[in-house]
């Protein structure tokens, strides 16, 4: 079983490159922060806060983004397969060359 973490308001954050596998930023608000290339797999992003973040060239299988607002997010490049997006705000999101094999939409 997973620790639950608390929600968490962090602007601009850079966590390119990390391993945060399996983590739980559920409610969180992380607006305009940046995830570059890395490993989210089973992270739990569920209705948190995400406008203008950059996932370019992450790894997301098995990420779930229900009820999460991702408006003017960046996905491109990013292996998003599997992943949940049910209830979830793309309006504006930049989804160019993203590999969203079996995504729930």
């Amino acid at each position: 079983m997973r620790k639950v973490e608390k929600p968490i308001k962090c602007h601009y954050a850079n966590l390119n490159g990390l391993n945060l596998r399996g983590r739980v930023f559920s409610k969180s608000d992380l607006s305009w922060s940046t995830f570059q290339a890395a490993d989210l797999t089973g992270v739990n992003f569920s209705g948190a806060l995400l406008t203008r973040c950059s996932f370019r060239g992450a790894i997301l299988t098995h990420a779930n983004f229900s009820g999460a607002n991702l408006t003017f997010a960046d996905f491109q490049g990013a292996i998003v397969e599997n992943a949940s997006f049910a209830n979830a705000n793309l309006m504006w999101a930049h989804l160019c060359n993203t590999n969203m094999l079996q995504a729930n939409l």
